[in-house]
């Protein structure tokens, strides 16, 4: 299997979040979206902040020329401290990203569970996020597959 097309699937996650998380959309929020690790203070002055990485990847062969391939993906999400109990913008970026995932999202995927992490460190430095994993399922031909 080439790589290219978990490349494809992870490229159009992070450009079809850059399209439709947006205020104009009917979302709360228009977060920067980023594939690959990113710091919390590599986020400054660009929160609301989504990046995302690839954990796991299973294939699936079938009796056929069929391939289903599993992409294990953790999101996470970073958003200043709004000063009130510190997690409404945090709290308003996940829902944006749970909508997003819901409804909006072009390729199959099972959401499988949501960890929220406010604190920590929380009022005082001003952080809060929050880490959701997902599952994308995909099916592709291995006789045509580049």
């Amino acid at each position: 299997m080439s790589i290219s097309y978990i490349n494809t699937i992870l490229d159009n996650l992070k450009t079809e979040m850059e399209t439709c998380i947006t205020p104009g959309n009917f979302y709360n929020t228009s977060p920067m979206i980023e594939r690959g690790a990113v710091a919390w203070q590599d986020t400054d002055g660009k929160r609301p902040f989504i990046w995302f990485v690839s954990t796991n990847i299973e294939y699936e062969e079938t009796l056929s020329t069929t391939t289903i391939v599993i992409i294990d993906v953790e999101l996470h999400g970073y958003a200043d401290v709004d000063g009130y109990g510190g997690s409404d913008n945090m709290m308003k970026l996940l829902k944006d990203l749970e909508y997003f995932l819901l409804n909006d999202y072009s390729e199959p995927m099972n959401l499988v569970n949501c960890v929220i992490s406010e604190g920590g460190v929380s009022e005082e430095v001003g952080q809060s996020g929050f880490m959701l994993s997902i599952k994308v399922r995909s099916e592709f031909n291995t006789e045509t597959i580049n």
